[in-house]
């Protein structure tokens, strides 16, 4: 029995689905240019260390705020309208 080119066509549409060497000689290149698991983690770290170092940094920079928030509501009370109170 003969191939049709029906079964023809539909071979080639199977075959079109698999990787060529081509193809995997290309995704292999890509794979060899990926960072090794230590290098990934290695830089995962570095990257959480700075994120953590930015967090205490807004904590501080938030508390200085709050602090000169309840100051100047402090000297607004003793000193309305920005001036000194006649004694």
């Amino acid at each position: 029995m003969a191939l049709t080119d029906d079964d023809i066509a539909r071979i080639q549409t199977v075959l079109e689905n698999f990787a060529t060497k081509q193809d995997l000689k290309e995704l292999e290149q890509k794979i060899d240019d990926l960072p090794t698991r230590q290098e990934f983690l290695e830089l995962v770290s570095e990257v959480m260390g700075e994120v953590k170092n930015e967090r205490e940094e807004n904590e501080i920079i938030n508390g200085n705020v709050s602090d000169h928030t309840q100051r100047l509501e402090n000297l607004e009370k003793i000193h309305p309208r920005g001036q000194h109170t006649a004694a």
